[in-house]
């Protein structure tokens, strides 16, 4: 009799775990082992967790060469899917063999985000059609899942240094660029924007110190976009200007919701009502959401890597090391890695910005990688 132990690792993001049955295989050059429960003494297969079971086999296999990973749900209960990271076997000769999985596991078609489905279910929102009444009401729904992050943003989201805040450390990090000519198209005036300047000072000062800056949504302009309740859908396609204040504080000081000047296109200040104010950030920040969304994830990092993922999918095996070592990476975006480096930012004028988060970790990292090709050259 031949003993094979089992190191199972689960993956520890939300909702990694199973309590379904899971059953490992051993295939071998001389054999394979019987289909295994792993089953000890207690909850298995939690989210983070480790678990070491025992494979047995009538001898010897000899060379392993797959490792079948089956998963079969508990009774009538609906399919609980689980995320393996790893699998590591230990032969009976003390040879540890590495099996990196870093995918989701399930039985028969996939059932994509069951879990969250059951959630919506039970609380009744599921296929409803009724509105949210405030936020409050949204809050006591998902009550429990809450963070200091999500405590702060509910608090703050309406207050205009945060939203200033998110150009730099928000989803789009990458629009926000140093503003030393105001746009011909433009039509913010110093006089309209003074009143939230540092006292004593002009808008073209600020310009000169480099503490103006813009997002300009050209790119979004002739857009097409789809009719609601038959009417047009409008997004915003004009310009936000910020200023960073002595505080070191970026706001926001003028917004204009479309490129061209037009007696429509109404120039919007901080000093208007609040509403008005708040539904011109609530535009201009839709307008950020979809050109990030549409050309910085989508065109530039999900495109480029689609043939290489492709390539991958359609040629390599699942049992192939390459497949393993790429698999996790097109889970994952990777255009953080090129937007990173030092001249993407230096170009828009924010090299010197505080508080830019972004930027910081990315050159950290950036040195890293290219500190790591260095030493690699070198070793070869």
């Amino acid at each position: 009799m031949a003993v094979y132990k089992i190191a199972v690792t689960t993956g520890d993001r939300l909702c990694s775990g199973t309590c379904d049955y899971i059953y490992v295989t051993l295939i071998g050059a001389e054999g394979q082992s019987e289909r295994t429960l792993l089953d000890n003494w207690g909850p298995d297969l939690g989210k983070g967790t480790s678990g070491c079971y025992s494979v047995e086999a009538p001898k010897p296999l000899g060379e392993l060469l797959l490792l079948r990973v089956e998963k079969d749900p508990v009774f009538m209960l609906p399919e609980n899917e689980w995320f393996c990271t790893k699998i590591v076997v230990t032969t009976p000769n003390g040879e540890a063999l590495l099996f990196p999985c870093h995918r989701w596991v399930w039985c028969g078609s996939r059932a994509e985000g069951r879990t969250s489905e059951l959630e919506l279910m039970a609380k009744g929102l599921k296929d409803s059609t009724e509105n949210w009444k405030d936020f409050e009401e949204l809050k006591s729904l998902f009550c429990y899942k809450t963070s200091a992050m999500y405590d702060y943003v509910a608090a703050h989201w309406q207050d205009d240094d945060f939203y200033g805040f998110q150009f730099l450390n928000g989803v789009n990090p990458n629009m926000i660029q140093l503003c030393s000519q105001i746009p011909p198209n433009f039509q913010v005036t110093d006089a309209m924007v003074k009143p939230f300047l540092q006292e004593g000072t002009s808008l073209e000062k600020e310009m000169k110190n480099g503490n103006i800056f813009f997002c300009d949504y050209k790119t979004l302009d002739g857009i097409q976009t789809k009719v609601y309740d038959g009417e047009q859908l409008v997004v915003a396609t004009g310009f936000c200007l910020l200023y960073m204040n002595p505080e070191n504080k970026l706001m926001p000081i003028a917004i204009q919701l479309l490129q061209q000047p037009a007696k429509e296109n109404n120039l919007f200040l901080p000093s208007d009502t609040e509403t008005d104010w708040l539904l011109a950030k609530m535009f201009i920040k839709n307008a950020d959401s979809i050109h990030h969304q549409s050309i910085n994830h989508l065109l530039n990092t999900h495109f480029v890597v689609h043939g290489c993922a492709l390539a991958t999918l359609r040629n390599l095996p699942l049992i192939h090391p390459l497949y393993k070592l790429l698999i996790p990476h097109f889970r994952q975006t990777l255009h953080i890695n090129t937007l990173a480096q030092d001249r993407n930012m230096a170009a828009r004028g924010l090299m010197s910005v505080p508080n830019f988060h972004y930027r910081d970790d990315g050159l950290e990292l950036w040195g890293h990688i290219q500190r790591d090709k260095a030493e690699n050259i070198m070793t070869f």
